[in-house]
């Protein structure tokens, strides 16, 4: 090796001369050179500073000589690189979100990814949007005809995104001691290598967990192979996805009254929830509890009418009255179970030997004011077990901490029975044998003293309330599921 070495050294004083110079080279000589001038300084002194900086800092030459950071103290060095990089993370992302846009957009309308890439370009410059925008607001899907009210919803939509990102941004920042940029390169690292949203990046505290903890996270993409696998039919969502359809097609399941709002007279309002306690409205198209509100009708009956008949299109439905030990943990909201189940009914079954099989169950307890109990509005959620129906993982908060006892009530969860288990179990398996679903599905039941009642069916369950609850551990849950990926 001694010899390799020295002759390397030999070579490299022989010819090094003559050798070309690197694209880095001639950088870093052009900016010791362009230093000099601005500056009056010496070579020694313009070398000693760009290399400094370069070493220091991390950054390319052309980089210091554009921005002149030369002017710029220490501190205010830090600064400006802080931002240089926040921009390029921006831009990265942009970029991103581009390339997913059209490549969604040709799957949507079977074109070309040039074509796409056209259409995409045409549609973000024609009405002032970004990529962001153009992809939650999923507009490839839609017509040339729909697109003006579609743009509208979803500049609404990544506007309260918008707002709640950023509070998450900033959350992550103060507990990290971080810059914006690393949040967000980390971030676009995480979601290319393990296919991870950033609310469950947020909600399972990715940014402090290493790739190897990463790797057996459970996200949606890994349900959605699952959907895929079992061959879910497509139509499920359009129907979970409109809260009209959906309580439709359970109604011979469901117990309390309900209604759309739309064309809702009084008369037919005091028909249906006369002697309710009181009702719930939900948006049509609402998700994660965003709109939902409860009345109670103690008061004027007609003042909560007025007040109705002024809300956006929705579904009214008679509060359901829950049991005492699930209003114990929070009597401000419903607290539901979320029952997970993947069935098929072709000859072949699954690893278990059944054709239905419950993936994981949580229970999801409400918090603020809210009636929803859902994570963003402030709740927590824990996972149950499957034989005994005890919650056996400490809750979870929409920031992934684990918080031992509810925040509101102080209630402790861990260990808590939840009435009617069983029974919120046989119910999902009836409603999935008689309509002969096919797939992953997530059921929202309520427990009421008379057993338990269905509040909706989620056709995408989502990862988060299984996974989130082992994050804090840095137990990942994905190889929980595998058996179910046994060949069918």
């Amino acid at each position: 090796m001694g010899i390799k070495s020295s002759l390397k050294k030999v070579y490299r004083k022989l010819f090094k001369k003559n050798a070309p110079k690197s694209q880095r080279e001639i950088n870093r000589e052009k900016c010791i050179e362009s230093t000099m001038e601005k500056t009056g300084w010496t070579r020694s002194k313009a070398v000693q500073e760009v290399d400094g900086a370069h070493k220091r800092l991390g950054i390319g030459y052309l980089v210091y000589d554009n921005n002149d950071f030369w002017k710029l103290s220490p501190e205010e060095q830090d600064e400006k690189i802080s931002e240089i990089r926040e921009k390029r993370a921006a831009r990265q992302l942009q970029k991103y979100m581009r390339d997913r846009a059209v490549r969604r957009t040709a799957k949507s309308k079977l074109i070309t990814r040039k074509q796409a890439r056209e259409y995409v370009d045409k549609i973000v410059a024609e009405y002032g949007i970004d990529y962001r925008t153009y992809q939650q607001g999923r507009l490839f899907r839609c017509s040339v005809e729909e697109l003006p009210k579609a743009v509208e919803v979803a500049r609404e939509t990544v506007a309260e995104f918008n707002r709640q990102y950023e509070a998450e941004m900033k959350y992550i920042m103060d507990r990290y001691g971080v810059k914006r940029y690393q949040v967000q390169n980390r971030f676009t690292e995480v979601n290319r290598k393990y296919h991870m949203r950033w609310s469950e990046f947020y909600e399972m505290d990715a940014y402090g967990k290493n790739n190897d903890v990463l790797s057996t996270f459970l996200v949606l993409n890994d349900f959605k192979q699952l959907q895929k696998k079992y061959k879910q039919e497509v139509k499920l969502v359009k129907y979970t996805g409109n809260k009209i359809r959906c309580l439709e097609m359970l109604d011979r399941w469901i117990k309390r009254s309900w209604t759309s709002t739309q064309d809702l007279t009084y008369e037919r309002f005091i028909e249906l929830f006369g002697n309710a306690k009181g009702v719930v409205y939900k948006p049509l198209d609402g998700q994660h509890g965003v709109g939902v509100k409860a009345y109670y009708l103690d008061d004027d009956k007609r003042e909560v009418y007025d007040e109705l008949s002024k809300m956006p299109e929705g579904v009214l439905e008679g509060l359901v009255i829950q049991h005492p030990e699930m209003n114990r943990l929070n009597p401000g909201s419903v607290n539901c179970i979320r029952i997970t189940t993947l069935s098929h009914n072709s000859q072949a079954v699954l690893e278990t030997g059944e054709h239905f099989d419950v993936v994981y169950a949580s229970i999801k307890i409400g918090g603020g004011s809210s009636i929803a109990d859902n994570l963003i509005q402030g709740g927590v959620t824990a996972v149950i077990d499957l034989d005994t129906g005890v919650v056996c993982t400490e809750p979870v908060d929409i920031h992934g901490l684990q918080v031992h006892k509810h925040p509101g009530t102080g209630e402790v969860i861990k260990g808590f029975k939840v009435p009617y288990f069983k029974e919120a179990v046989e119910l999902t398996k009836e409603i999935v044998s008689t309509l002969r679903f096919e797939g992953l599905l997530g059921w929202d039941v309520a427990i009421s003293e008379n057993g338990p009642e269905i509040i909706e069916l989620n056709a995408n369950p989502g990862s988060i309330l299984y996974q989130a609850a082992y994050a804090p551990d840095n137990i990942g849950v994905k190889n929980r599921i595998k058996r179910y990926y046994w060949e069918l």
